[in-house]
């Protein structure tokens, strides 16, 4: 997959994906789902790419493996603990890393509640680079 992805834009996980049948239609970069049901990409005719959301199409992952966004997020962290907040809810952790390649997941007979196949997130969820996230983030409250 080429990536033609413009600084900003590497903000978020974005795709080209593949031409399809007409120069108006293009295919999805690989078969992930969102956990809401149905694919997991969302087209922006806007930038012609594909954008990745796990959850809801108006929440397109962060790219974590940019610098940039990961010292955001630091940053903002240590806004709110400046401000006196107590602690974070991090519910959606798991998610923070895709694999780069973005292979397909493998996908089961069954179908789920929404009518799509029932998938195993084995690309999409999991990675190890999360605990060294979480590790820099523990790193980070330990000094305020």
């Amino acid at each position: 997959m080429v990536h033609r992805i413009k600084p900003k834009q590497n903000k978020s996980q974005n795709e080209t994906g593949t031409s399809g049948a007409t120069a108006k239609m293009t295919v999805q970069p690989n078969n992930w789902q969102s956990c809401f049901g149905h694919s997991a990409w969302e087209f922006s005719p806007k930038t012609k790419q594909f954008y990745y959301h796990f959850f809801y199409p108006q929440q397109p992952d962060l790219n974590y493996r940019n610098p940039e966004v990961k010292k955001a997020m630091f940053d903002a962290v240590r806004f709110w603990l400046d401000k006196g907040v107590a602690g974070y809810r991090l519910d959606a952790i798991t998610t923070l890393y895709e694999d780069p390649s973005l292979p397909d997941n493998p996908v089961k007979e069954e179908k789920n509640v929404f009518g799509d196949p029932v998938m195993e997130h084995k690309y999409n969820d999991r990675f190890p680079e999360v605990h060294d996230v979480l590790r820099e983030l523990r790193s980070t409250l330990q000094f305020i």
